[in-house]
């Protein structure tokens, strides 16, 4: 997928700089117009970027997360509860 006419340091060095620069707010369309030989190949780990940069976004309702905090603790009891009673046994 990379351009051949770039080395893969410098292409990833240029992608590590653009995801950190769009991460931060910086038009990924403008890095896109700064290397046009590599846009192809940029465009879509630049899409990428901006999704994961989304999703990080989302926040869970609190009562979901005291539900599932709740669910997961008695899991956790559960577990011990077994474990010291397979312990006993054998």
């Amino acid at each position: 997928m990379q351009t051949k006419k770039y080395s893969p340091k410098l292409f990833n060095d240029i992608l590590s700089d653009s995801i950190d620069r769009i991460l931060k707010g910086e038009s990924a369309e403008i890095l896109l117009w700064k290397y046009p030989d590599m846009a192809c190949d940029l465009k879509p780990l630049f899409h990428m970027a901006l999704s994961m940069k989304m999703i990080s976004k989302i926040q869970a309702p609190a009562e979901f997360k005291a539900r599932s905090r709740g669910e997961f603790q008695a899991v956790l009891v559960s577990k011990q509860g077994l474990e010291e009673s397979l312990r006993k046994r054998y």
